[in-house]
């Protein structure tokens, strides 16, 4: 498959373009990436940035939200949209023959949502069942409680849906209000696969913002050997993700990381994975994270285990992290999870939404793409060495911080943090 075979062009002082053209496939991706996520919300307003979210698809001054529905699943594709910690991205996949209707919709989303008052109230019910359902599921629920007594005080740390409390107190003014701001951060448009380029730039070039000042961000403290705890009594296991400090999206550090997360608890050759799941029977599901933000990063580990094994799996996970910071890893396990991970980013290359997801986020956090071959080439020079210097770091136990859902002990769980 073609690649790197980019454009990038400045269609506004706050509008950057790239495009991947790919002639040979049938669709293309769209994404529009907002500069604002839930990390920029004001204490008391969590969740307003992904409220805003849901209502972008609520209408317009040409279409009922039934009507743009409507529209959006006669043309045979997918449109949707997300919010993270740092953005939010509209996503779109489509037969190249429908990009201008495609288009017009997100310039109709974009210069003439309505947000209408009818729907505002409706949708708030809608999110607090997502709070909700997102609270009660465990696995959603264990995450949330890491960055919150990770990050706390920092609007990082909150759930981006927000908090049952803050969803009901917003209004649709403040939501208003939160367009504004919106649309007045940077925005990159990321396109990959088959398009008509000049009809393309021309409409992007249409998106309208305003001249608002961008959000400055505060880097967040991380907060180490901190245990946090919720009980449940509905549930017969055990839900623990362990977080420690890690480095940036924009650090080229993130390839040895990747690779350590990987070899650590990555895949079935992984340590952990031999060790708990294959080797003690302890748990089903084991994996390793690896979250990369513009200003920080946070490396852990994820498992799920019967209440009764919970301070054996600690233990365990312990003494391979103390092992490899004394030893490292092998040359067959670096070999392995290289190879892992480059077959994964390749495999990965043959979605266009995965390619445009890559082009969006390398020019809105790293201001440029890295070449496939620069990618690969920085993956296959990961070695002892870049690994060794990164290994005291990210394998100390007591810079660990540990997120319970069910039923524990603090103190059991606090001997995680103990040589």
């Amino acid at each position: 498959m073609a690649g790197d075979k980019l454009e990038i062009l400045n269609l506004g002082p706050k509008l950057k373009f790239i495009g991947e053209f790919i002639p040979h496939l049938y669709s293309f991706s769209i994404g529009i990436f907002f500069s604002l996520g839930s990390r920029d919300e004001n204490r008391g307003k969590e969740g307003k940035t992904h409220f805003l979210e849901h209502m972008l698809f609520k209408g317009t001054r040409k279409r009922s939200a039934q009507e743009l529905f409507k529209k959006i699943e006669s043309l045979g594709g997918t449109f949707d949209a997300y919010t993270t910690k740092e953005n939010t991205i509209l996503v779109t996949r489509f037969l190249k023959e429908y990009q201008d209707d495609v288009v017009d919709i997100i310039l109709e989303m974009m210069n003439e949502a309505t947000l209408p008052e009818d729907e505002f109230e409706k949708e708030k019910a809608v999110i607090l069942e997502e709070i909700k359902s997102s609270r009660e599921d465990p696995e959603d629920r264990v995450f949330d409680l890491l960055f919150e007594v990770a990050f706390k005080p920092h609007p990082i740390a909150n759930p981006i849906v927000g908090f049952s409390e803050s969803v009901i107190s917003l209004t649709r003014d403040e939501i208003l209000g939160h367009f504004q701001s919106f649309i007045s951060q940077p925005i990159t448009v990321a396109v990959a696969g088959n398009y008509h380029q000049d009809s393309l730039i021309d409409k992007i070039g249409r998106i309208r913002g305003n001249d608002l000042e961008r959000v400055s961000r505060i880097k967040p403290t991380f907060n180490a050997k901190k245990v946090a705890i919720e009980g449940r009594r509905d549930i017969s296991q055990v839900y623990v993700a362990l977080g420690t400090l890690s480095f940036p999206f924009p650090d080229e550090r993130r390839y040895p990381i990747n690779v350590i997360s990987s070899a650590l608890g990555g895949g079935m050759s992984s340590r952990l994975f031999l060790r708990l799941r294959e080797r003690e029977g302890l748990v089903y599901n084991i994996q390793t994270f690896n979250e990369l933000f513009s200003d920080i990063g946070l490396m852990g580990i994820f498992f799920i285990a019967d209440q009764k094994n919970l301070y054996r799996c600690l233990e365990v996970i312990k003494e391979e992290l103390l092992k490899l910071k004394g030893s490292g890893f092998t040359d067959e396990e670096i070999q392995i999870h290289r190879s892992l991970i480059k077959g994964n980013f390749l495999i990965g290359l043959e979605n266009t939404s995965n390619r445009m997801l890559r082009l969006g986020r390398s020019l809105s956090q790293l201001g440029k793409v890295p070449e496939i071959a620069e990618v690969i080439e920085k993956i296959d020079g990961v070695d002892h060495e870049s690994i060794s210097e990164l290994l005291p770091k990210l394998c100390s136990p007591d810079r660990y911080t540990i997120a319970v859902v069910g039923e524990a002990e603090e103190d059991e769980v606090r001997g995680f943090f103990e040589r």
